[in-house]
């Protein structure tokens, strides 16, 4: 197993890929990726963008665990023999994809004020699944190659927060009255859904969103529906696949709180993390006497730990009579939910 940092000089292990007067640009690569252990691994040391004799190096964490389990993250550190030292700086990261259907993974930020102790970066950079499966194209023999650009300065045209904020949001509306209002005329694909109802939307955003779609709509992948862009979806009506596409395309969903529980269970038969990720968080603060048990059977049935300890903690402050008791008895398909309940309770006493 090995990583280094290769930059053009190999006499001394660094292999420069670029200078410029104000930025210097590297390559990391890292051998037999699959099988590194879970912990943090440190690149080799590099120059920065002003030759200013200040080191820097990466922290990269594989699938450590806690809340960034199952992610890369990176992060750009000083070395600790610059004491006191403080520098503003930019970094830019990549890692290319060999196939065609696979955006390289990108990064960036800017003007960041980096020391000795306090490093920047992105704690969930991307899934480690998604490096590791071959067909994405991020591994050529089980070797990971970041790119990545150090600079001092950014260029002019960069906004500022307020101004991207802004920017963003006028141009998710502007997405959202294209291809929710237009009714279809700039839509490449048709949901056609269980009452019957035609929904639609855009491949792209679909795809970009779900895994299960991406699959589905791949050109030559030899589904039907790659070739008619028509999906029949079965299991849920036009309402709810009207806010499934909403999210894809425009980053939000309307009537959530009518809708949460049949969108947290489209969100995880067709893979949208994010908005399985939104709909938790929603039934988690939306917790009451009257859906409870049924809360409870949806976070055992698509494995939501956030969702089913809400619940818990929900019954031990609130309690629960015997007609609840009846209802969950009847609604919980497997017996290790009952358990699960009753060692919850007996925590209580």
């Amino acid at each position: 197993m090995a990583a280094s940092l290769q930059s053009g000089n190999r006499a001394s292990g660094l292999n420069e890929v670029n200078v410029l007067r104000t930025t210097r640009q590297y390559e990391w690569v890292i051998e037999k990726f699959s099988e590194l252990p879970s912990r943090k691994l440190k690149s080799a040391t590099f120059s920065g963008p002003n030759d200013d004799g200040v080191k820097w190096l990466l922290h990269m964490y594989n699938n450590v665990d806690g809340a960034n389990k199952g992610y890369l993250s990176l992060y750009l550190m000083l070395t600790p023999s610059a004491i006191n030292a403080q520098k503003v700086v930019s970094l830019k990261v990549k890692i290319f994809s060999s196939s065609k259907w696979w955006p390289p993974v990108s990064a960036k930020f800017f003007d960041a004020k980096v020391d000795s102790t306090k490093g920047w970066g992105w704690s969930k950079l991307i899934k480690r699944k998604l490096l590791l499966k071959k067909s994405n194209g991020y591994l050529n023999n089980d070797t990971l190659r970041i790119f990545f650009e150090l600079s001092t300065n950014e260029t002019p045209d960069r906004c500022d927060a307020d101004d991207a904020a802004e920017a963003n949001t006028a141009l998710l509306a502007n997405q959202e009255e294209l291809l929710m209002t237009s009714e279809g005329e700039y839509n490449d694909c048709v949901l056609v859904c269980k009452d019957d109802v035609t929904v639609h939307t855009s491949k792209t955003f679909l795809a970009a969103q779900s895994a299960v779609f991406r699959a589905m709509l791949r050109p030559n992948s030899g589904f039907q529906e790659a070739q008619t862009g028509r999906i029949t979806v079965g299991d849920y009506n036009s309402v709810v696949m009207t806010e499934v596409c909403r999210f894809a395309s425009c980053g939000r969903v309307e009537n959530i709180e009518e809708l949460v529980e049949e969108l947290v269970a489209a969100a995880d038969q067709y893979d949208l993390p994010e908005l399985k990720q939104l709909c938790v968080k929603r039934m988690c603060s939306t917790i009451a006497k009257e859906n409870v048990s049924r809360r409870l059977v949806i976070a055992d049935l698509y494995n939501l730990a956030p969702l089913k300890q809400a619940v818990f903690n929900f019954i031990k402050s609130n309690g629960l009579d015997l007609t609840d008791y009846k209802q969950l008895v009847t609604t919980a398909h497997h017996q290790n939910l009952l358990f699960e309940l009753i060692g919850a309770l007996s925590l209580q006493k």
